[in-house]
């Protein structure tokens, strides 16, 4: 039971990081994997390294679309100010 989970994690986090472009740790690092006969599996060592690099990844990532909106945000509120204006000053040319 524990190897089927050690296998599901395995697969999982090894999908995640190939998504995220992250390299899965080294086959010859016993440390890091489990050999049996049905395949290799990470330890719960490596599960943990896989996580972490996983999390730093995801935060990075993250890091940079907060870093976007901060810049966004003035410049889109400085345009719906400016939209206004013109929309103010065009019905004021009106009357």
């Amino acid at each position: 039971m524990e190897s089927d989970l050690g296998a599901h994690d395995t697969l999982h986090l090894g999908w995640i990081a190939h998504n995220y472009d992250i390299d899965l740790p080294d086959d010859g690092d016993g440390t890091m994997w489990d050999r049996s006969p049905e395949g290799s599996t990470l330890t719960a060592k490596g599960r943990t390294y896989l996580r972490k690099l996983i999390d730093e990844e995801k935060a990075r990532r993250f890091e940079l679309r907060v870093r976007w909106v901060k810049l966004l945000m003035p410049i889109i509120a400085a345009l719906a100010g400016l939209v206004g204006a013109l929309t103010g000053l065009v019905l004021a040319l009106k009357k």
